[in-house]
């Protein structure tokens, strides 16, 4: 019987196993004989336990029995965790003599995007290898065509992108969804409204950008011109710009701008400028 030497395990003299805990203070279980699930064996343990098994070893090998042998080699598979395969390597020979040779001698390097590139490798058969990590384990490469471009690449089998680089990738996104980064949806986006270096305030309007460039790909319009078009209720006509009277050029408001209709010189009018608040020299 197993674990019959066990300290633990003690027998009275009516012959009932007991399970006596290490501390003094713990009362005792009775413990029960059962018979082991793997080896047949009896064993003792405590009557609060239902165990099927007398030992881990015994567990594991019953596991392993229920399971069937490695597909890929037929030996028994040791580990509780695996299923189909015994070890990695059979995984991956599995996985490759699946799969149909992705490439032959027909196929020419000069054909494919990225041949020239480090990671990927031909064998004297045509078959290409795709090369990864420190020790540069090879994995089965496949040739596929970009969605984008229309150019063949090479990509490992475990390589799922229909495209044959992230610029392809990035501009075939962008064109699936265009203006996602634009306006308020931009990592820059300030609430439409800047202040260039010279002074002036732009404003982001690309339907008035359209209006005033056409054909331009800057959706910012001065912000005076649209002012002064909202007062006009109309739109500029060539020759005609718009005059700060208090020569603050971030000042747009309706009652600060003047319309003139040919090139206006720099500078204020004398009695527009104003040296400090309590100037009285004018």
């Amino acid at each position: 019987m197993k674990k019959s030497d066990d300290s633990r395990f003690q027998q009275d003299a009516s012959g009932q196993w007991w399970w006596v805990p290490a501390n003094p203070h713990h009362r005792r279980t009775r413990a029960i004989v059962g018979r082991c699930g793997s080896c047949s064996e009896e064993f003792l343990t405590r009557g609060s336990e239902v165990r099927q098994f007398c030992s881990p070893e015994c567990h594991y090998a019953s596991i392993r029995r229920t399971k069937p042998p490695c597909i890929e080699c037929g030996q028994p598979i040791q580990s509780k965790y695996a299923e189909r395969y015994c070890s990695h390597s059979c995984a991956a020979a599995a996985r490759h003599h699946r799969a149909p040779r992705t490439t032959t001698t027909s196929d020419s390097p000069a054909t494919l995007v990225n041949s020239d590139s480090p990671n990927y490798v031909q064998d004297e058969a045509g078959q290409w290898w795709h090369l990864v990590g420190a020790r540069r384990a090879r994995t089965r490469a496949r040739i596929a065509e970009c969605q984008r471009c229309g150019g063949r690449f090479l990509t490992s089998i475990y390589h799922a992108s229909p495209y044959c680089s992230k610029s392809c990738g990035l501009l075939a996104s962008n064109a699936a969804n265009p203006g996602r980064f634009g306006g308020s949806r931009g990592g820059n986006w300030r609430g439409g409204r800047r202040v260039l270096p010279n002074g002036y305030v732009e404003i982001w309007d690309p339907e008035a950008a359209q209006r005033h460039r056409p054909g331009t790909k800057k959706p910012y319009v001065l912000e005076h011109r649209l002012v002064m078009e909202e007062k006009l209720g109309r739109a500029l006509l060539p020759g005609e710009n718009v005059h700060h009277i208090n020569g603050i050029r971030d000042d747009n408001r309706p009652e600060n701008l003047e319309l003139w209709v040919k090139k206006q010189p720099p500078g204020q009018r004398a009695h527009e400028q104003k040296h400090c608040p309590t100037c009285t020299c004018t």
